[in-house]
């Protein structure tokens, strides 16, 4: 799999089209305004600044498990998440890339 950074970069919105209740959980299924054409199950994405893991990836959706633990020390736990609503999405770098397309100065 390999080390995975996160720039803080905003890749585009996603809109929540779905939310169901998983254990103590959430499962959130997410439609974002660009291709995931380059995501696979199990690949990080970042919503509203918290990593999530893709469970199920999509031409343009994609479904992560929100677990007790992120509702608890994040936004999520905090805002009103509802279907419709719209949230910032970037995603992890191998960090082979992030040497490339940031070198040190």
């Amino acid at each position: 799999m390999g080390i995975y950074m996160f720039t803080g970069i905003i890749e585009g919105l996603g809109t929540i089209a779905a939310i169901q209740a998983s254990g103590k959980g959430r499962r959130l299924t997410v439609t974002a305004d660009f291709d995931l054409l380059h995501s696979r199950v199990g690949d990080s994405i970042a919503v509203n600044g918290a990593c999530l893991t893709a469970v199920e990836i999509g031409s343009r959706r994609f479904v992560a498990d929100v677990s007790p633990e992120t509702l608890d020390r994040t936004t999520f736990g905090k805002v009103r998440m509802a279907r419709g609503s719209i949230w910032n999405v970037h995603f992890g770098y191998p960090t082979a890339w992030t040497a490339i397309w940031f070198p040190a100065i």
